[in-house]
């Protein structure tokens, strides 16, 4: 836990490469999303591709305030949070197809099982921009 707290962009950069993979493996696979009367079909190969960029930029912004005291519970909450949903999401592909082939009320149970996890995804983003707003408000090097 330490090193999350101290740090954090090295523990984002190391769940790149896992993702990538995973992404590979899923290669042929699909999330399926249904929002009212929209259907989305996202292959999980680029999902995990724009998750891994988004990982690059969290961790470069993490490497140039590693020298700022960021918020401890916020850094930890964001790290575990974003790197749990950002390989779920694109392991649900393979997870749940073979569920859901042709049974609906799974898939609706499933689809709203993915929406609160995109939700959680985007709840720890919103943590991450508060720390990094705090952080650079208060502006004291670490000692």
């Amino acid at each position: 836990m330490s090193r999350i707290l101290n740090e954090p962009y090295k523990s984002i950069w190391w769940s790149i490469p896992v993702i990538l993979f995973l992404s590979l493996i899923g290669l042929k696979s699909t999330i399926d999303l249904q929002l009212h009367d929209t259907y989305f079909i996202i292959a999980s190969f680029h999902i995990g591709l724009f998750f891994s960029l988004l990982l690059g930029i969290i961790g470069l912004i993490y490497w140039q305030l590693k020298n700022k005291r960021l918020v401890h519970w916020m850094t930890a909450i964001h790290v575990v949070c974003t790197i749990f949903t950002f390989i779920l999401i694109p392991m649900s592909g393979l997870i749940f197809k073979e569920v859901i082939e042709g049974d609906l009320e799974i898939f609706r149970t499933v689809n709203q099982i993915l929406f609160f996890v995109i939700l959680i995804a985007l709840f720890s983003q919103l943590i991450f921009i508060t720390n990094v707003i705090i952080t650079l408000l208060k502006n004291k090097p670490k000692i």
